[in-house]
């Protein structure tokens, strides 16, 4: 089995529905009349192994791994760092910003246009 960009895809989504699984397992699951907080994050965490272990299965015609080029490896580690920091520091940075903007109010009112005469724009 060649090592190809599917089967690398699919074993990442199979790896992240597995993760899900396994934290979704502190919350109670419920059940289909009274689901609970785990319900759905299990429910699209096995749709979700469902399909990468297909795309895992079926990948036949996409190419080698070795043969793609990593040209724009620095843009994908810059888009990693980034979202990883905002994953650690979003409740922190959160609060912050909705601490400071308690002493505005949440919604200022737009400027009201300035009055023209309707005669001058009507002929």
């Amino acid at each position: 089995m060649t090592l190809t960009t599917d089967r690398v895809a699919g074993g990442a989504l199979v790896l992240l529905s597995l993760v899900v699984l396994w934290e979704s397992r502190r919350l109670p699951l419920g059940s289909l009349r009274n689901p609970g907080p785990a319900y759905m994050p299990v429910v699209l965490a096995v749709v979700l192994l469902g399909f990468g272990a297909l795309l895992v299965a079926l990948a036949g015609k996409a190419p080698a791994l070795s043969s793609v080029g990593w040209t724009e490896w620095r843009h994908a580690v810059a888009i990693f760092v980034v979202c990883a920091f905002a994953a650690l520091a979003l409740e922190r940075l959160g609060f912050r910003a909705s601490a400071r903007g308690r002493s505005s109010p949440p919604c200022s009112p737009s400027p009201s246009p300035s009055p023209r005469s309707s005669s001058s724009t009507h002929s």
